[in-house]
């Protein structure tokens, strides 16, 4: 069995953020905002082809993917001075995630002699979200040779996805 396989690919990343922060006159309190946006793209093709005695093809494919995701987040810390040496600590972070995947797979069609039958069961595209939100407060102390800190937070998430291909389906949870 001979097999020949080839693939490429290309895609990009990015990541930006956003920090702000305020002191205020009063030492321990303070306000701080920090938001990212991540983006990120991949397309990739492949290709097999494999043939057995006699150079009779067994398998010949191609394929195409496309993939991508973008991130939403922010967390914003709010902290006021109680003694010297402790303060609280107020937060609330909230992030969102799409992402999508679109995978074909092709065939060989004997009747044309090329690889475009689309292969359903190796094909498929999808799409999801995942939207998370945590708040919360904790407490800390702070001596020359000891940091505690002691804290209780709430964490809500929904994750959700739809399915388009090859048949459609949704998903919530």
């Amino acid at each position: 069995v001979r097999s020949i396989n080839s693939s490429s690919s290309s895609g990009f990343s990015t990541l930006n953020g956003l920090l702000f922060r305020h002191k205020f006159d009063l030492p321990g309190r303070t306000f701080s905002l920090h938001a990212e946006v991540s983006v990120n793209e991949r397309e990739r093709s492949s290709g097999l082809l494999s043939s057995g005695p006699g150079q009779s093809t067994l398998a010949s494919q191609r394929g195409d993917n496309t993939s991508g995701s973008t991130e939403l987040s922010a967390r914003l810390v709010y902290t006021e001075p109680v003694t010297v040496s402790s303060q609280l600590l107020f937060e609330i972070v909230s992030s969102f995630n799409k992402s999508n995947a679109d995978t074909r797979t092709f065939g060989y069609d004997t009747v044309r002699a090329v690889t475009d039958r689309l292969d359903s069961a190796l094909s498929n595209s999808y799409e999801n979200r995942y939207w998370s939100q945590r708040a919360g407060v904790s407490y800390q102390l702070r001596t020359s040779r000891l940091r505690l800190t002691g804290g209780l937070s709430v964490n809500v998430a929904t994750l959700s996805g739809d399915r388009t291909f090859p048949t459609p389906q949704s998903t919530s949870k």
